[in-house]
């Protein structure tokens, strides 16, 4: 059975936030503020459920097989995150009715800095988009204007993770990124990536 604990989400919080980064335990314990013991005993925890993995430096990273504590942590973080705009998008968006679909956030706001709110939608299926833009609009109201919309393909996420030296907006998001709707949707595209 697997157990879920406040620290082991809140240590999954942290790793969220750049799926790329390798933390040390005690990184992760200066981080979130907890002295090293608990820190390990939960990181050992979350290995021991193979939501992380030990590389050979003993550095922990997040294991893409299965993502249901990732995706958790995706939903703590957008509840605590103090941005009243970003919210309420979230919200308007997650009532979007069609195909499975991720919203993610990236760029200056997910970090509550800066005016521009940049959101990265991803959609099964290319010939869609058209239909789907009309629908955010709808969706969105007086907070369209507000946002910077960016509408891909499942396909085009995957040719640009396929590309990690190049500058797009996957190799951007899985550095910096705070999923709105869709977390699931989201890690599945990431898990399908790792996982081949």
């Amino acid at each position: 059975m697997k157990v879920i604990t406040k620290l082991n989400l809140r240590i999954m919080e942290e790793i969220s936030k750049d799926l790329t980064r390798k933390w040390s335990i005690n990184s992760l314990s200066k981080i979130i503020n907890k002295h090293y013991r608990p820190v390990h005993a939960a990181v050992q925890s979350i290995i021991t459920q193979k939501f992380l993995a030990k590389n050979q430096n003993n550095l922990v990273e997040p294991v893409f097989k299965n993502t249901l504590l990732l995706e958790l942590a995706e939903k703590q973080r957008l509840t605590k995150h103090n941005s009243k705009e970003i919210k309420i998008i979230a919200e308007k968006l997650s009532r979007i009715k069609t195909a499975f679909f991720s919203a993610v956030l990236f760029g200056s706001s997910v970090n509550k800095k800066g005016n521009d709110i940049d959101i990265l939608i991803i959609i099964p299926d290319s010939e869609k988009i058209t239909d789907f833009q009309k629908q955010a609009e709808e969706t969105l109201g007086s907070f369209y204007s507000k946002t910077d919309l960016n509408i891909v393909s499942e396909k085009s996420c995957y040719e640009m993770l396929n590309t990690p030296n190049q500058l797009n907006v996957m190799n951007e998001i899985i550095k910096n990124h705070l999923v709105l709707t869709g977390a699931e949707s989201f890690y599945k595209i990431l898990k399908r990536w790792k996982n081949g």
